[in-house]
C-alpha cells in the first residue's frame, strides 16, 4: 500500500484548547496526492512548488509512515467517516443522499449547532451512518449539470432537458444538440417561452426503481408527476432554500427551471 503525505497542524487545536472550547479542526483530504507530490515530503521529485502545506508541515507534525487505507479514492473517505477498514466497512445504504449533505452531518457529529442561514440544503445522515436501513433522511434532491436541472423525489428523476445536456467531445450520447433538434421536430411548432419547455418532448422522467440505467422515458406517461417535480424544484427556488426556515433570496434574481435552452430553439425560421 502506497504512502500518503499526513501532516497533522496542532496550532489552533492548542489554542482552542487553551482557552476551555471545543478544538477548532479543519481536516484536508487531497484526492491523488502522492508522497512525492508535496515538497515537505518529496524535495527535489516534487515538480511544483507547495510553500502553504510546507508551511503547515514546519508548523505541525509530519508523519513519515502514514497510509491511506487503501489505494483509490472512494474507501478513502469511507474510513475518515467510520472509522473503518475497507473491508468490515461494507454496508451499503440505499436511502437517498447529496453531497451538500456533509455539512450538515459533520456538524451533528462535532456536536455543533449550524449557525442561523448556513447550510441551507443540508441535511445530516448522521442516523445512516449508525443505522444504514433507518428511516431516509431526505425525500428528494436538487441537482445541475453543466447547465440543466435534475430534480429527484423518492424513485423519480426528472432531467430538465432532451438528451445528456451536454455536447463536445467527452459529452454523453445523445448530445444536448441533436436532442433539441429532434425534440423541436417532435413538438411540431416553436416554443413561446421557457414555461412550454417544462413538458415532453423536452424533459425526461426515469423511474429509478426499476430502470436504473434511464432507459425509459415516462415523461409522456407521467404528465402530473412532471407537473410536481417541477413545481417542487420552483418552491425551492422561490424559498431560497430547501430545509424549513424562513423564506430567503437567492444569489441571482431570476432562475428558470430550464437552463441552457441553445438559441437555436428561439430562432424563427
Amino acid at each position: 500500500m502506497k504512502r500518503s503525505p499526513f501532516v497533522f497542524v496542532t496550532a489552533l487545536c492548542t489554542l482552542s484548547v487553551s482557552y476551555g472550547q471545543r478544538p477548532n479542526m479543519v481536516f484536508i483530504l487531497a484526492n491523488d496526492l502522492g508522497i512525492g507530490d508535496v515538497k515537505c515530503y518529496g524535495g527535489e521529485r516534487c515538480k511544483v512548488d507547495t510553500p502553504n502545506i510546507d508551511k503547515l508541515a514546519a508548523t505541525g507534525i509530519r508523519f513519515t509512515d502514514a497510509h491511506p487505507n487503501a489505494s483509490v479514492c472512494v474507501p478513502t473517505p469511507v474510513a475518515i467517516m467510520t472509522g473503518r477498514y475497507p473491508c468490515p466497512a461494507g454496508a451499503t445504504c440505499d436511502r437517498m443522499v447529496g453531497l451538500n449533505d456533509l455539512f450538515a452531518t459533520l456538524a451533528e457529529v462535532a456536536g455543533h449547532e449550524l449557525p442561523r442561514g448556513a447550510a441551507l440544503d443540508s441535511i445530516s445522515f448522521l442516523s445512516l451512518l449508525q443505522n444504514p436501513k433507518g428511516k431516509a433522511t431526505r425525500t428528494n434532491l436538487m441537482m445541475q449539470s453543466v447547465g440543466p436541472m435534475v430534480v429527484r423525489e423518492n424513485n423519480w428523476k426528472l432531467c430538465l432537458c432532451p438528451g445528456s445536456g451536454s455536447n463536445g467531445p467527452f459529452a454523453y450520447e445523445p448530445k444536448a444538440e441533436p436532442a433539441w433538434k429532434k425534440g423541436l421536430a417532435a413538438y411540431g411548432k416553436k416554443p413561446r417561452n421557457h414555461d412550454e419547455l417544462l413538458q415532453p418532448p423536452f424533459v425526461q422522467l426515469y423511474d429509478l426503481d426499476v430502470d436504473p440505467g434511464e432507459k425509459n422515458n415516462l415523461a409522456t406517461d407521467h404528465p402530473d408527476t412532471v407537473k410536481r417535480l417541477v413545481g417542487l424544484l420552483r418552491e425551492q427556488i422561490a424559498n431560497g432554500r430547501s430545509t424549513p426556515g424562513p423564506k430567503l433570496t437567492n444569489g441571482k434574481d431570476k432562475i428558470h427551471p430550464m437552463q441552457r435552452v441553445p438559441p437555436f430553439v428561439w430562432k424563427k425560421k
